[in-house]
């Protein structure tokens, strides 16, 4: 009984054991927060936009995934494009 008790303290205080008691945390935390449907809602909502988006990159293929990416990225920082500058209100 004593090795079994010495495994289990060493199991809990492992990496393994602080990333399960995370999770846990995590979990029970966002049951507090929002329902069940709600979260299903969610990931099935993301499941779609993801479902696209290999769609997506299934067809332009690994250069053409990367353009794409990096023409996103680059519209997002607004690349290419004067800075405008308002004036200070004092």
């Amino acid at each position: 009984a004593g090795t079994l008790a010495a495994q289990a303290e060493l199991s809990a205080n492992s990496w393994e054991g602080s990333l399960n008691r995370l999770s846990n945390a995590w979990a029970e935390t966002l049951g507090n927060i929002i329902t069940p449907e709600t979260v299903t809602a969610f990931a099935d909502g993301l499941n779609g936009v993801l479902s696209i988006i290999a769609r997506i990159t299934e067809a332009l293929g690994p250069i053409g995934s990367a353009g794409l990416t990096a023409g996103l990225l680059a519209s997002f920082k607004d690349v290419g494009r004067d800075k405008t500058y308002s004036p200070s209100v004092i």
